[in-house]
């Protein structure tokens, strides 16, 4: 089978099409014009043989660019410890759902999925991302590489749900560790109404050693009251809402000026703070007294 489909592009190549039409032209109008049959053959041969040479050299010179870029993207992939499963798994899956699903919305999808993939890397690149799917597993994970501080807005409703959920849990356990590493964590709840679920819920945040605070956020202007970290002041993050206040899409960056951004909102918000715990307001009374 290898065999036939490479005699087929052979056939097919322009360049030999050409040549041997040209080799036969001349070949021809050689011989009409000499009485010496054979040195028109043998220039109609010396011009195939040269087109097939030629032939070969591009083929050749396909086959090394090939070998070239497939060296670069073995080198890429397994220069990640990581990477390297990941990119048999998801050339697995793919040929699974291709060979499955052919023809059909499935394999329409995973197209679109790869497509995904592309453009966030893209953005990563850049040292942004914005998320439309809904993940919190990538702040999760950053929580545990903190070394210095987080600055965290969270906006909560009468009947938080997130901080029961298992990640939820499992954000607040790598909170309390980066606590015990000697990372300062400053949360202000931003509430409508504060209830005492909301009560209990920040009360053990700060019983794990984060600082934590609320602000009404009906004194709050519109681009206030969104849900934003920032990892020692290099990293930012912060969910987009709709007009209902719907979360659609979560944005990561590590861009200086976005990150100050986020960080200047923190700090407008902290301006009107209230605090919730005795032990955090006797920190923030001992801060203003060294100043």
């Amino acid at each position: 089978m290898r065999t036939t489909n490479s005699l087929k592009q052979w056939a097919l190549d322009p360049v030999l099409l050409i040549g041997v039409a040209a080799s036969v032209a001349v070949s021809v109008l050689l011989y009409q014009q000499s009485n010496d049959a054979k040195f028109g053959f043998l220039v109609g041969l010396g011009m195939t043989v040269v087109t097939i040479e030629i032939q070969i050299a591009l083929g050749e010179k396909d086959r090394l660019n090939c070998e070239m870029l497939y060296g670069k993207i073995t080198a890429a992939i397994e220069r990640g410890s990581w990477l390297s499963s990941d990119v048999r798994d998801l050339l697995g899956y793919m040929e699974g759902a291709e060979g499955r699903f052919r023809n059909s919305p499935v394999a329409v999808t995973c197209k679109t999925v790869i497509s995904r993939l592309v453009a966030d890397m893209a953005q990563l690149s850049e040292g942004r991302i914005r998320l439309v799917y809904l993940d919190k597993e990538f702040a999760v994970n950053v929580t545990g590489e903190v070394r210095h501080s987080i600055r965290a807005m969270t906006v909560e409703t009468a009947a938080p749900g997130f901080w029961l959920t298992p990640i939820g849990r499992q954000y607040l356990r790598l909170q309390a560790e980066a606590v015990r590493r000697g990372v300062v964590i400053e949360r202000i709840f931003v509430y409508q109404e504060w209830s005492p679920e909301l009560d209990t819920i920040a009360r053990e945040q700060a019983e794990a050693g984060i600082r934590v605070y609320k602000a009404d956020g009906r004194r709050l202007r519109p681009d206030l009251r969104t849900n934003l970290a920032v990892w020692d002041d290099v990293c930012g993050f912060e969910t987009e809402v709709n007009a209902s206040g719907d979360v659609i899409a979560h944005r990561l960056t590590i861009v200086d000026y976005e990150v100050q951004e986020l960080t200047r909102r923190f700090q407008n918000v902290w301006a009107v703070r209230e605090c919730i715990d005795p032990h955090t307001e006797s920190i923030d009374s001992q801060a203003a007294g060294a100043s």
